[in-house]
């Protein structure tokens, strides 16, 4: 698989971020969010301000607090729990867009290389001859 491109302000801790929890922009748009505006959001407010579907945004918001990243508060939404990694991925994101964008599309190209390159090998592995099948 081919390695991230390499940018010297991007620790392995955001790449590992980048390569797990924050697959996507709407993502990477939403901890951004809640990063700067401390405050419990629901799916239609975060929805409404990064101007994507309510659904959406309850599906990005969802899978961030299953993987730690947000923290719900009952009655109130979601909030945001930054770790370092994420505090970091924030302030890269904020000062240069492209190279965080960058490295998403190239995390992303790899795991579709590597996805085609298993369905082609998969293509063609032996299978043994099933039980009362006829000699080819």
């Amino acid at each position: 698989m081919d390695r991230p491109v390499s940018h010297p302000e991007v620790s392995e801790a955001v790449r590992a971020l980048l390569a797990g929890s924050v697959d996507s922009i709407e993502k990477l748009e939403l901890i951004t969010l809640l990063h700067r505006h401390p405050i419990a959001w629901t799916a239609i407010t975060a929805g409404e301000q990064l101007r994507i579907s309510p659904a959406a945004a309850a599906t990005a918001l969802e899978q961030l607090r299953a993987a730690g990243i947000l923290e719900v508060e009952p009655g109130a939404g979601y909030r945001y729990r930054p770790d370092e990694a994420c505090r970091e991925l924030v302030e890269i994101y904020e000062s240069d867009r492209v190279a965080i964008l960058t490295l998403m599309a190239t995390i992303a190209l790899g795991r579709i290389r590597s996805s085609a390159a298993h369905t082609f090998a998969d293509a063609f592995r032996v299978r043994g001859k099933k039980k009362g099948e006829p000699d080819a």
